[in-house]
């Protein structure tokens, strides 16, 4: 993938609170007895969550590969839209983990910090990173298991560092690609990305594969909008992502977002 962009953006959010509900007491008798209150229960909120309103909205950085601008763009304008979330974009085209003497993402975020502190980051990367490692015991071949514990060992990595700056880490999984063998390599690093999301509880994975596949499961260029016309969602090239494809894959990280976070269209 290739290009290079950042941008940032400002936009704002509404609200959930947090919930403390009682049984009302049961006040039926019998001639023997009498019921008791039902004890209190209390519903938490986990500690990473905190109201989202448009004076205080989600603070959003999304950051990836030449995937991200156009899902960048559609989540700010959702984010305007719903006067809840504020969004800033930094895609880099031709990244990964897999070539950090390329461009190194932990390098890159150590010395270049979000233009605000993110309530949540959601990442989108990976598109370039079916091939080999290098190691300190030699290059690693893709999909052996020496290069499965490395590749994991990068993405638990730059987790632990995403969350060292917020609440909430969202890997977002690959689409489906054009070409078979390089669709089922991003399936292979999909599926690394959801492992290490499992084991943090402040991180979750998004599944985008079957947000742009055609009915039959198979590679789609055109898919229907909300209207039911077909509008191109991928580049010819079986990889990139048109401005419609990009609010596809948009949207479905908002639900994720709404629900989590408790985000509440005005």
């Amino acid at each position: 993938t290739s290009a290079t962009t950042a941008t940032s953006a400002t936009t704002t959010s509404t609200s959930a609170t947090t919930t403390s509900t009682s049984a009302p007491p049961d006040t039926t008798t019998s001639p023997s007895t009498t019921s008791t209150p039902s004890p209190a229960t209390t519903t938490t909120r986990p500690a990473w969550w905190r109201e989202v309103t448009p004076d205080a909205p989600l603070r959003l950085w999304i950051i990836g590969d030449s995937l991200v601008p156009f899902v960048g763009n559609a989540l700010r304008a959702l984010g305007e839209s719903s006067g809840l979330v504020r969004v800033s974009v930094e895609a880099h085209g031709g990244t990964g983990l897999a070539r950090p003497d390329v461009f190194d993402w932990p390098a890159f975020i150590d010395s270049n910090p979000p233009p605000f502190a993110p309530d949540v980051i959601v990442i989108l990367l990976g598109a370039n990173d079916g091939q080999g490692l290098a190691s300190p015991r030699g290059w690693l071949a893709f999909g052996t298991p020496e290069w499965e514990a490395g590749y994991a060992a990068l993405v638990a990595g730059l987790t632990g560092q995403l969350l060292a700056l917020s609440s909430r880490v969202y890997w977002v999984g690959l689409p489906i690609m054009g070409s078979p063998d390089y669709d089922s390599r991003m399936r292979h690093i999909s599926r690394i990305a959801r492992e290490q999301a499992a084991l943090r509880l402040e991180a979750r994975f998004i599944e985008a594969y079957s947000v742009l596949q055609a009915d039959d499961g198979g590679f789609a260029v055109e898919l229907p909008d909300a209207e039911g016309n077909l509008v191109a969602v991928r580049s010819t090239d079986g990889i990139h992502l048109s401005a419609a494809g990009g609010e596809r894959l948009a949207r479905r990280i908002m639900e994720e977002l709404e629900a989590d976070c408790g985000l509440v269209k005005g």
